[in-house]
């Protein structure tokens, strides 16, 4: 009977190290969209979706020429990355099928857009493209450091120039209007 209390103690103690390891650890990790191709792949996806779509709303429904022609090079580029993107995935197996339609993460911010024009739609647009720029930055420098796949590694450094382009433009624009 000792010898099983001394075993429970020893095994405690050694999930206790053992937890204690996996939290000192998991402050050193990057997000998993960081590290995991998939999810990094679904993340660029995802937002360069939403993005073209806010993009083309802008074209619309802006009252400024600078945040209209933004859109629509927002627009362009968005669809151009995706389609980079689609044509680095078809070289390796099995062939990734890239979703087209917004997801339901970003549908909330479309749907913040729709009602609105004029100033205001300016005003969050304006306000969801830094944030969503400045996420994307974020997980590209990311993964471009950390991540999983060679090949997406290049892709992810390749994009750092023009979110951060896209991103100082914003700002522009954001300090030129009223």
């Amino acid at each position: 009977m000792a010898n099983c209390d001394k075993r429970k103690t020893v095994s405690v103690a050694f999930a206790l190290a053992l937890l204690a390891g996996c939290a000192v650890q998991s402050a050193d990790r990057v997000p998993w969209a960081m590290s995991s191709g998939l999810h990094f792949v679904d993340s660029v996806v995802a937002a360069d979706n939403y993005r073209a779509e806010a993009g083309g709303l802008a074209m619309k429904k802006s009252l400024s020429s600078e945040l209209r022609e933004f859109g629509r090079v927002l627009w362009e580029e968005s669809t151009e990355q995706n389609s980079r993107l689609k044509w680095l995935l078809t070289k390796t197996p099995p062939g990734v099928v890239l979703p087209t339609q917004i997801s339901p993460q970003y549908m909330f911010a479309i749907d913040e857009l729709l009602p609105v024009s004029g100033d205001a739609f300016d005003r969050r647009f304006i306000a969801q493209q830094t944030a969503s720029l400045r996420e994307s930055l974020i997980l590209a420098e990311g993964y471009a450091r950390a991540g999983d796949d060679f090949d997406l590694k290049e892709f992810a450094a390749r994009s750092v120039p023009r979110l951060k382009m896209q991103l100082d433009r914003i700002h522009d624009i954001e300090m030129k209007l009223p």
